[in-house]
């Protein structure tokens, strides 16, 4: 092999590097020895020590200059040391170098610090280290002499703060104290900081767009999108200067795109689950005041990759843990720094460590709970969710091929009718993302394997078959009629849109209001509220009247406003008989108690993706709804959206037909 780890023709085994040796004439030279190291006008000489022969050799120099400069400082270390163990092949005059070690350095370490070595200056280096030879240095004199020999591999920053705390260990110090020093000295010395400062592999743009196509189904205009950011990459030849961040509902795949990124380019990939960071501590560590202090998980990713080139996925950074709730700082101000390349200060450590070579990638469901700074340091790539046809195409050409496979089935051997089909798209195949369709098609799988499916082959499910496996529909179909009092609405909750249905009823009575199948005490208050906007600005007198709202829907028990707004109208429906058809028509958003309306979101993209599955051609809304519009809206979604500032001009916007009840 040579200085770069080519292999050479002569030998099947990997060698570290070669040496030049031309032995006095007669003398065999055997294939383990100990040679002394000298420098001697610039040449690195070796003196031979063997049971064969014992002199100095006529020449002994490493066979590249390359070569030469990137292992002279430790060619220098053994000059000091006096003696090096080299084991290896003699061929034609040079001596192939297999192993070396010291007194300090065993042979997987020495292999470690020569890779290291060679892989200076190498942008982008395929050397591949076996795991033994990045195993970290424990002790001190094995951290010295990383620091002597090694030390020029590490960045600024980090080679004064090496040395500073080499030095303090040195002094009085605790047992506790002096651990935690080898213990971050060691991690820092075992992550390979030599490449070059935001450089990264450049992939083609059509290998990258067959990648996604292989694990994508669909979505052109986010591929597209992507494969322009690769485009750039390329070009410039360094990390995007902000992070790229997918947006969409949960199984749409924004993590299979952050695994084609890690392997068209190269990188190690690590992810963090932001739903289990509580504060900046998990980012960036504790400081060592205590026995249990540790480090933070982005250094702890670095280290276990042996790399400080990596592509970092930050998973559901949307449902990032509460700083109000721990005390502890907000995990989002480390990301602003790691984002901004100036480096990530890392408490257990002390320092900063650079992170200009990670490639960040970002997940969310839910855009509009990220803060403004944030998202001003990624580019958004929103995901559509997908429809039921395209999700039919990923069952039968990707996913139940998929399962089949892995239980051995063939699939000859039993099939589904299309009534079965179009039974588990239009009922229970129901989420954005594809998730459900491999689970579907394992119980299904499964439910044959389990029958004697040796003795009745070729089974044909029916849509009975199916609904008897699969148990109650994970939607509720209702005919609707078009009567006073019933609304259709819907929110979005985690990146997904949730439809439901808003009933009012009127009779005669004591003025009293009622909310019933709605348990949130929140948005049984926004209920109340409607109730009173309404009284405020209905001209009638509504003593005589009692008014029931009812939802058979579980909302969530948050503090934006989901209802007020459709049950303002479903209030006027009821009262005024006029109905709103809840088939095409849909009613958004809160009201207050002066009868203004608004919108508790900041992006509506993944509810309008939804809407031509179920037939809405209207939407009303309040005032700048349609200014929420960011992303990519399915080309199939044809709607009208009408707009007002306040629930009673919305009401006179939207009419409804009347008739006597």
């Amino acid at each position: 092999m040579n200085a770069k780890g080519s292999p050479i023709h002569s030998l099947n085994q990997p060698t570290l590097f070669s040496l030049e040796v031309i032995p006095p004439t007669g003398i065999e030279l055997p294939t383990e020895f100990e040679v002394k190291f000298e420098n001697r006008f610039g040449l690195y000489c070796c003196l031979l020590k063997s049971n064969a022969y014992s002199g100095y050799l006529r020449t002994a120099k490493v066979i590249e200059d390359e070569t030469v400069g990137k292992l002279a400082p430790l060619f220098d270390y053994w000059v000091e040391e006096e003696k090096v163990n080299l084991t290896g092949w003699y061929v034609q005059d040079r001596f192939y170098v297999k192993t070396a070690s010291t007194s300090h350095l065993n042979a997987m370490q020495t292999e470690f610090f020569i890779h290291r070595l060679l892989s200076q200056g190498v942008s982008c280096s395929n050397i591949k280290l076996p795991c033994e030879s990045l195993r970290p240095l424990k002790d001190v004199a094995g951290l010295n002499l990383f620091y002597r020999v090694l030390g020029h591999t590490l960045p600024e920053g980090l080679y004064n703060w090496f040395g500073d705390e080499l030095e303090n260990i040195s002094r009085d110090m605790g047992h506790t104290q002096i651990s935690q020093s080898i213990r971050v000295l060691s991690m820092v010395a075992a992550i390979d900081w030599s490449a070059k400062s935001g450089s990264v592999l450049t992939p083609s743009v059509e290998a990258v767009r067959a990648a996604l196509d292989s694990e994508l189904y669909g979505m052109d205009s986010v591929k597209e999108q992507l494969c322009e950011i690769v485009a750039i990459v390329n070009r410039s030849k360094t990390i995007p200067k902000w992070g790229i961040l997918l947006v969409g509902p949960p199984g749409i795949g924004k993590t299979r795109i952050a695994n084609v990124f890690a392997n068209s380019f190269g990188l190690p990939m690590f992810s963090i689950d932001f739903s289990s960071v509580r504060d900046e501590e998990g980012l960036s560590g504790t400081f060592r005041i205590y026995e249990n202090s540790r480090s933070g998980c982005i250094i702890n990713a670095m280290y276990n990759a042996r790399t400080s080139r990596m592509l970092m996925l930050f998973n559901e950074i949307d449902k990032i843990g509460s700083s109000h709730k721990t005390g502890a700082g907000d995990p989002t101000t480390v990301l602003l720094s790691l984002l901004d390349r100036m480096g990530l200060w890392e408490n257990f450590l002390e320092t900063v460590v650079p992170t200009d070579n990670i490639f960040a990638i970002a997940t969310a469901n839910d855009i509009s709970k990220l803060s403004k700074p944030l998202l001003d340091r990624f580019i958004v790539v929103s995901l559509p969710a997908y429809t039921p046809d395209e999700k039919r195409v990923i069952w039968e050409k990707i996913s139940h091929p998929k399962m089949l496979a892995l239980a051995d089935v063939a699939p000859s051997e039993f099939t589904l009718t299309e009534q079965a089909k179009q039974l588990v798209f239009s009922e229970y195949a129901v989420e954005p993302g594809v998730r459900d369709l491999e689970r579907i098609s394992h119980r299904i799988i499964g439910h044959y394997c389990k029958s004697d499916a040796e003795h009745a082959p070729h089974r044909s499910y029916t849509d009975k078959d199916v609904r008897q496996l699969l148990g109650p529909s994970k939607v509720v179909q209702r005919s609707f009629m078009e009567r006073p009092g019933q609304i259709n609405t819907a929110y979005l909750h985690d990146g997904k849109a949730v439809h439901f249905l808003v009933e009012a009823s009127v009779r005669k009575g004591n003025g009293k209001f009622q909310v019933l199948g709605i348990k949130s005490e929140q948005q049984q208050a926004y209920c109340e509220i409607a109730y009173e906007a309404f009284r405020s600005a209905c001209p009638d007198d509504l003593s005589g009247v009692d008014v029931t709202v009812f939802s058979p829907h579980s909302l969530p028990d948050t503090s934006s406003n989901y209802i007020g707004c459709a049950v303002y109208a479903a209030i006027h429906s009821a009262l005024c008989d006029a109905s709103f058809d809840p088939a095409c028509t849909m009613f958004l958003g809160g009201v207050d108690l002066f009868g203004n309306i608004y919108l508790d979101e900041n992006d509506i993209v993944p509810l309008l993706n939804t809407l031509p599955y179920r037939k809405v051609k209207t939407l009303f809304a309040p005032s700048g709804t349609s200014n929420l519009i960011h992303g990519t809206v399915d080309a199939r979604c044809s709607i009208n959206i009408v707009e007002a500032p306040d629930a009673r001009l919305l009401m006179t916007l939207a009419g409804g037909k009347t008739k006597s009840r």
